[in-house]
């Protein structure tokens, strides 16, 4: 009986020591398994913290960039008349510049204002700008000229615009004498007016 009751106790020992080496196993692999896990979860929270950073760089960065939705306008400065012209930028010349960039493909500009909603940049030009008219009569009817200034003499000079027919048979003597010796007009809104008063 005492061999019988010697076995029984060496089986629950080994039953017994099965369970704790179960347990002792499963605990190392939950462990491992936990500790994957806060591995992988440390690469995660790591992989954010970079791109966070890289995103701070570029919201930080003094190299902002033209938008889409940012307004770029051109100003030329003309030194003889005085006036200035303004026109949008080719939108898609410009998109995702730099300043420098901007520079480089507008390099006889100064850039004014450069910011993400408007960009602006300023040309001083040589001579008058294209909304100069000369507004005369030739052959009975009423003729057009855009002034210009002739590059190899400086002086004003004008190329043909457009013939109207516009008659000037039945005008005043003193608008026909205005005509006769030249109408200096300064705008395309003024000369369609003028040119509208006498239809």
């Amino acid at each position: 009986m005492a061999k019988k009751l010697g076995f029984i106790l060496a089986i629950i020992i080994v039953f017994v020591l099965s369970i704790f080496y179960g347990i002792y196993r499963t605990k190392e692999k939950e462990d491992y398994r936990i500790g994957s896990k806060v591995i992988k979860y440390d690469n995660e929270i790591e992989k954010e913290e970079n791109n966070n950073l890289e995103m701070a760089k570029e919201v930080n960065s003094s190299e902002e960039k033209i938008g889409a939705n940012t307004d770029v306008v051109l100003r030329k400065n003309y030194n003889l008349c005085g006036h200035t012209e303004e026109e949008d930028a080719n939108k898609s010349e410009v998109v995702n510049l730099t300043k420098d960039e901007l520079l480089d493909v507008y390099p006889d500009w100064r850039i004014v204002t450069f910011s993400e909603n408007n960009v602006e940049l300023e040309k001083e030009v040589e001579g008058i700008c294209g909304e100069h008219y000369l507004v005369t009569e030739e052959n009975g009817f009423i003729v057009v000229y855009k002034r210009k200034i002739d590059t190899e003499t400086g002086r004003m000079d004008k190329e043909e615009y457009m013939t109207t027919d516009i008659s000037v048979e039945y005008l005043p003597e003193e608008d026909l004498n205005c005509l006769v010796n030249g109408e200096e007009i300064y705008s395309r809104e003024a000369l369609n007016k003028f040119l509208e008063d006498y239809e």
